[in-house]
């Protein structure tokens, strides 16, 4: 059976229907904005740039640039913003995927297909899918009314980083709502996700988890040379690499840098800030925050790093994390994210998110150098996380068992 894969962004880079084409099976690819190598529009904004993979047939490919661009505009015009945004954006594109799909069963007559599309902005296409006698998947990109749960509790507990964000509109979940209504799959990429989806009564034979994929190249990362003991000349080097939130787990990070204030230990924090950094923290000679940097130099800061920090309260999975393994790197992470760290091999799992318990862990690689080293060897992708693995686990989705 062949797939039409429906995506708002360039989310995991097309690797989803990426892997589908190698199989023979992409029907369609349907997008809000696809900029091949060559257009011109590249040259307008750096964001545009990764709109799109060369890899994919530029034939099955359709798209809404014209549209999408006069939509952004009109959202200038207006100064629509925050929620509002979000939620006319997803409207947008799930109007335009459910034409498309109509149109595209026009022309291929009453052959099966299988739709695929990400979470919050499908309601309309995957209702017109069923319609059509069409199999549809919906990948839930994160723990859903679970995470806004957490973020308002961590706003509260740390107003100095964060005032609270406004919660998402009753329009939002009540699309979100009948996209899952309309699915006959969704799939996750944690057990984290699965039992978030299931607390709030999404039936369990409704969801399958499949990991995210990472693409690997042949080239090995340098990994850095350890010390026989940490020392104020030659400390143990953290790094974060993410958005830089309160979900993410960074005041209690950050508090934990606090507790270890006379320890050989730095935290180098990579990636877009959101919340605001206390002064005294931005002045705290142990941390660097670098803010929002280019791939090739966070590549630079990875190969710097003894050790990657991942304390997330609430992740879909936390793609950073297979990220930090391609350059060998041991994890300190949570156990709310997708299941990438084997406690005692490759990494320290979190049994709780809180300065104390990511303090302890980070005291055992200070004290222990040949355990840094010991988990660097055993921190490297596994086969389970390639694009054939998590290609083969979506094509036999509907093969785990029977629709309800």
């Amino acid at each position: 059976m062949n797939w039409i894969c429906c995506q708002l962004g360039a989310r995991q880079g097309y690797r989803i229907p990426l892997g589908i084409q190698q199989r023979g099976l992409l029907d369609k690819l349907i997008t809000d904005i696809w900029v091949p190598p060559r257009s011109p529009y590249r040259t307008l904004s750096r964001h545009l740039r990764g709109r799109n993979n060369p890899k994919i047939n530029r034939k099955l490919v359709a798209s809404a640039n014209v549209a999408s661009a006069l939509l952004e505009l009109q959202f200038r015009s207006t100064k629509l913003v925050g929620w509002d945004k979000i939620v006319e954006r997803n409207r947008f594109f799930d109007s335009f995927t459910s034409k498309q799909i109509e149109k595209l069963a026009i022309q291929s007559g009453e052959s099966p297909k299988t739709v695929f599309g990400y979470s919050y902005a499908g309601a309309r296409y995957f209702e017109t899918a069923k319609k059509l006698g069409y199999q549809t998947v919906m990948q839930q990109i994160d723990a859903g009314p679970k995470m806004f749960e957490i973020e308002s509790t961590l706003c509260d507990r740390h107003p100095e980083f964060a005032s609270k964000s406004p919660s998402p509109p009753a329009t939002y979940w009540e699309e979100w709502t009948r996209q899952t209504n309309h699915a006959d799959k969704i799939v996750v990429n944690s057990k984290w996700t699965s039992h978030a989806l299931e607390n709030i009564g999404i039936p369990k034979n409704k969801i399958s988890q499949i990991p995210l994929c990472f693409p690997t190249s042949g080239a090995q990362p340098s990994k850095a040379s350890l010390p026989a003991k940490f020392s104020k000349s030659r400390p143990l080097r953290l790094l974060f690499v993410g958005q830089v939130t309160l979900l993410k787990g960074i005041a209690e990070l950050l508090h934990a840098m606090e507790l270890l204030n006379n320890q050989p230990v730095t935290l180098t924090i990579v990636g877009p800030l959101h919340i605001n950094i206390p002064r005294r923290l931005l002045n705290n000679p142990q941390i660097a925050i670098e803010g929002r940097v280019p791939r090739s130099e966070c590549a630079k800061h990875y190969d710097r790093s003894d050790a990657f920090v991942f304390p997330s309260f609430s992740d879909g999975f936390g793609l950073v994390q297979l990220e930090a393994q391609h350059y060998g790197k041991p994890i300190i992470a949570s156990k709310n994210c997708g299941e990438v760290v084997t406690h005692g091999t490759n990494g320290i799992l979190l049994d709780t998110v809180s300065a104390e318990s990511i303090a302890n862990a980070i005291e055992i690689l200070i004290k222990s150098p040949e355990t840094i080293a010991h988990f660097a060897e055993q921190s490297h992708i596994s086969p389970q996380f390639s694009l054939n693995t998590t290609t083969q686990q979506l094509l036999d989705v509907f093969d785990t068992n029977e629709l309800s």
